[in-house]
């Protein structure tokens, strides 16, 4: 502190020192050494406050500013914006074949469980649905030859579609997913020759949902598994 008032009063001296210097003659008219004096002057109590200006600065630094500690729930959302597909847990699945429209199709729920701190919405589903495709071969046994399914996974033409879309989903609840996947007439004929039963996989599909995040993270790609479609 004191060094601040003495830097401030040199430089008080400073600028009376110069008003008395253009009250008086003019240097030129001072003779050898004297017209000196009034510079010198000046130049040491310059010298002076620059000196106490940084004596002050020394003694007195800026405060530093601490950063208060992000808090245990700050910590939990960076965790969950960062890892969301984990925070959509899936927890049931059921899935029915639609004959009876103009298009066949198969509803599949998907139940969800939003573990995470933040409402879900889903935002576009990418990808093809994969199913089997059997076909009959003939196999042969001590007894003859009988015909057994074989399979060979192929994808669905159309994207699934979300049911009633957007799906949203608040943190903490749990809902169901709907999604329709258009099938070609001929998966029928699939089910049956695998036995009334067939896994449709939505692995192969990605289904992008957006969240308020933190950390520049706002959404994620969640997938889901093989759904068995029966025919009663």
């Amino acid at each position: 502190m004191w060094e601040r008032i003495t830097a401030i009063g040199t430089v008080i001296l400073i600028i009376l020192t110069l008003v008395l210097i253009s009250q008086g003659p003019a240097i030129t008219h001072l003779h050898w050494p004297w017209f000196l004096l009034p510079l010198g002057i000046v130049a040491g109590l310059v010298v002076s406050a620059i000196f106490n200006f940084r004596t002050a600065r020394l003694h007195n630094p800026k405060p530093e500013t601490h950063k208060s500690e992000p808090s245990w729930l700050d910590k939990l959302a960076d965790d969950d914006s960062a890892d969301m597909n984990k925070r959509l847990i899936l927890c049931g699945t059921s899935a029915k074949l639609n004959k009876d429209t103009i298009a066949p199709c198969i509803e599949v729920t998907f139940r969800l469980v939003n573990a995470s701190l933040f409402k879900i919405t889903t935002e576009k589903v990418e990808g093809n649905v994969t199913y089997p495709t059997y076909a009959r071969r003939a196999a042969p046994t001590p007894l003859g030859r009988i015909e057994l399914p074989s399979s060979d996974n192929r994808p669905f033409s159309q994207c699934p579609q979300i049911v009633n879309s957007p799906f949203t989903l608040d943190r903490g609840n749990v809902g169901e997913m709907k999604l329709w996947q258009f099938v070609p007439l001929e998966f029928t004929d699939n089910i049956a020759n695998a036995g009334g039963k067939i896994k449709i996989d939505f692995s192969s599909a990605s289904i992008w949902f957006t969240f308020p995040g933190t950390g520049g993270h706002n959404r994620f790609c969640w997938r889901g598994e093989k759904v068995e479609v029966c025919v009663s």
